[in-house]
């Protein structure tokens, strides 16, 4: 029996199960996807989490010294950041990163395991996930939740936990060439505010070292037209996105293959914690789009 097991590979539960492995407990990381499966995001990492884990420099994409804010009139505002950078990353390579700490301070690890049932008894807890072997169980004395707000998962409904509300991300990691993201973007997020770009008003671009990840945020109840196409309007026709993505390729062979849906909790659940349980990262809703 474990003393804790971990759902989900993600930052939330690896370091989560890095600082209790540390500890000296007995712990177990359930990953639902393979080892260095590519994960989609912009991949902005904050000072404050360099601090909690200070992050390799080979990972690093880009170091980050300001920020741009483009308003609906175009006029523009930059903030330079001053002391502690931000930085950069490919979500795969860093994600593989945090757990492989977990595992060098004693976490054992599966990939390719997806929990579809947990039990919560008087002095333990119970887990059926689907592995490459076929099904499997594990017991534990309590588990932490990083399972995302994955609406397929029904472990949620299982906690009797209300799924935290969200919005959508669409996203398409781009590849251009670096002189041309050194000039035009240089070491800078950039965010566009209007309303006209997507109902929620946002778009974004962090740049990497060969390319760049471009989003937009919007209702997930919006009728206006795709997601998709908003997307890629804004790439292509924004008087100053579009002169700065000129040239842009899609990172993988296709456009749809390079093109990704996130979903992005809004506020913390009501509970975080329960009977043999604790919530982390965006199953707990500990996301701020």
């Amino acid at each position: 029996m474990y003393d804790v097991i971990v759902i989900g590979g993600g930052p939330g539960g690896s370091v989560c199960a890095r600082e209790i492995a540390k500890e000296g407990f007995k712990v177990l990381l359930l990953e639902k996807d393979d080892e260095n499966r590519f994960k989609p995001c912009a991949g902005g990492i904050t000072p404050k989490n360099d601090r909690i884990t200070p992050i390799k420099k080979e990972i690093v994409e880009r170091e980050i010294n300001s920020g741009l804010l483009v308003a609906p009139n175009l006029k523009k505002v930059k903030i330079k950041i001053k002391g502690a950078k931000g930085y950069i990353v490919f979500r795969t390579k860093y994600d593989q990163y945090l757990r492989s700490l977990a595992e060098n301070c004693g976490a054992e690890m599966i990939y390719q395991t997806r929990v579809k049932r947990i039990g919560i008894l008087k002095n333990k807890i119970k887990i059926i996930a689907d592995t490459k072997e076929g099904e499997k169980k594990f017991e534990g004395k309590c588990f932490v939740g990083a399972f995302g707000i994955n609406p397929a998962s029904n472990l949620f409904e299982q906690l009797r936990i209300k799924r935290p509300p969200y919005i959508i991300s669409i996203m398409v990691e781009i590849r251009l060439k670096e002189k041309f993201i050194n000039v035009r973007i240089g070491n800078t997020i950039e965010t566009y505010l209007d309303s006209r770009i997507t109902p929620a008003g946002s778009a974004w671009i962090y740049p990497k070292r060969g390319g760049a990840a471009v989003g937009i945020i919007s209702s997930v109840k919006s009728k206006d037209k795709s997601f998709k196409a908003k997307l890629f309007e804004f790439m292509n026709e924004h008087p100053i996105a579009s002169k700065k993505l000129k040239g842009w390729k899609p990172y993988f062979r296709s456009l749809n293959k390079s093109t990704f849906a996130h979903l992005i909790p809004r506020d913390i659940v009501d509970k975080t914690y329960g009977d043999r349980f604790l919530l982390v990262g965006d199953a707990a809703g500990a996301s701020d789009p």
